[in-house]
């Protein structure tokens, strides 16, 4: 009975910053965070801004370098979830965020067959506001103060 509670109690604090996946990661980013998401390119690599708003109802700006969670399968030139070190910017790049939520990066991958393809991923089935950082599986994001 207390494993039980102590698994409820886990839960519950999980589902109070944010939406939880089958694994219990925090997904759902953009319900708890700003309109104000950025994607910063850098060096092989993009890094996601956003403002979120923590448990204590305070809001952090915080970023999350998506090499740390997203690959491509370079059999398709498709971007997929990979925890930890997907990776994708050493084969992706021309990424941009679109959708009625600003969720969806669209990038230009490299496939097997030496062609570039479009690929798109749903950024909230991955990546969660965890207590006002930006977090995708193990991979955390760095949080300070609006």
């Amino acid at each position: 009975m207390k494993l039980a509670t102590g698994i409820i109690t886990a839960a519950f604090i999980l589902v109070a910053s944010g939406t939880a996946d089958a694994l219990g990661n925090t997904i759902d980013f953009t319900k708890s965070c700003e309109d104000d998401l950025e994607l910063v390119p850098g060096l092989n690599d993009y890094v996601l801004k956003a403002t979120c708003t923590g448990r204590d109802k305070q809001d952090y700006k915080t970023e999350l370098s998506l090499n740390g969670c997203i690959a491509n399968n370079i059999q398709g030139g498709v971007m997929e979830w990979k925890d930890p070190q997907g990776l994708f910017g050493t084969s992706c790049n021309k990424c941009s965020l679109s959708g009625k939520e600003r969720n969806l990066l669209t990038c230009a991958c490299n496939a097997s067959n030496g062609k570039r393809e479009s690929s798109q991923i749903n950024l909230d089935k991955g990546i969660g506001n965890n207590n006002g950082v930006l977090q995708c599986g193990s991979v955390s994001g760095t949080r300070s103060l609006t």
